[in-house]
């Protein structure tokens, strides 16, 4: 009697008890992969600061990040100041990385004199807000190149609108210069002749950590290995972290990604110097 009751029951104890823990898993796994870590600084760099560093040099480092923090998934988003007060002329690349239950997310920040864009990277589809990423690359065609040139290109249509409306003259500083990412862009730059002039960026430029490493350290075009140690001794008694003892977190925060770029500087430079 016992054996048969137990027969017809088990079954549906065991579905009832596989059901609930089904479901308790579903909800870890859901609260784990909801579950945020936080943020971590990797990097901030501005021309207010540090006077080795150029707006030029702002422009190489982020084509450069974008290229070394790009993934399967992209969101690009820009503001513009509409505000004279808040155009102080400060360019600035700030990257961050985020840590989520279900993945990474690649955030660079390039701030111009008058407005900023905003990119993030996945290897995981995400969301912000209520825009969903894209894909870089679809049925083999590079469309998150594309896409990103034109979101830059109505960016700094509007800075430059903005800029001229609030009486300030591009052809003495610029509000946000043209970034090429694509072979087929970086001959075609539509600045004026006036701009061409004012930037020290050309098509010709080779989009790297080289030049913006180069940059760092005051060296030129060709150097040798003595002028790459001098220089790199001189930079580490400028931006060493304990010449910033007693100033501000910020401040001190500042000079330790610094130093680390700058050691980075000396050890790939080591490579070609002459």
């Amino acid at each position: 009697m016992w054996l048969i009751i137990i027969l017809f029951i088990g079954p549906i104890i065991y579905l009832i008890v596989s059901g609930i823990g089904d479901s308790i898993s579903y909800e870890v796994k859901k609260t784990n992969r909801e579950k945020y870590h936080g943020e971590e600084l990797l990097g901030f760099f501005n021309t207010n600061d540090k006077e080795n560093i150029s707006k030029e040099d702002i422009m190489l480092l982020f084509a450069s990040l974008l290229k070394k923090y790009k993934r399967r998934y992209f969101m690009i988003d820009y503001s513009i100041f509409n505000d004279k007060e808040d155009q102080d002329g400060m360019w600035a690349i700030k990257t961050t990385k985020q840590t989520f239950g279900w993945g990474i997310v690649y955030n660079i920040r390039f701030i111009f004199s008058n407005g900023y864009v905003h990119l993030s990277f996945s290897n995981n589809e995400f969301l912000s807000g209520e825009k969903v990423s894209l894909e870089y690359y679809l049925g083999g065609m590079d469309l998150g190149t594309k896409f990103i040139e034109g979101t830059l290109n109505t960016c700094r249509e509007e800075a430059e609108i903005i800029w001229k409306i609030n009486g300030m003259n591009i052809e003495e500083d610029l509000p946000f210069d043209y970034i090429p990412l694509s072979e087929s862009n970086r001959s075609s730059s539509n600045r004026t002749k006036g701009q061409k002039e004012k930037s020290s960026y050309k098509n010709t430029t080779q989009i790297d950590l080289i030049s913006f490493y180069r940059n760092l350290l005051g060296l030129k075009l060709r150097f040798s290995q003595d002028e790459l140690k001098k220089s790199y001794r001189e930079a580490v008694g400028k931006y060493h972290p304990d010449r910033y003892g007693s100033s501000s977190l910020r401040d001190r925060e500042n000079a330790e990604m610094l130093m680390k770029q700058v050691n980075e500087a000396y050890e790939k430079l080591k490579e070609i110097a002459e």
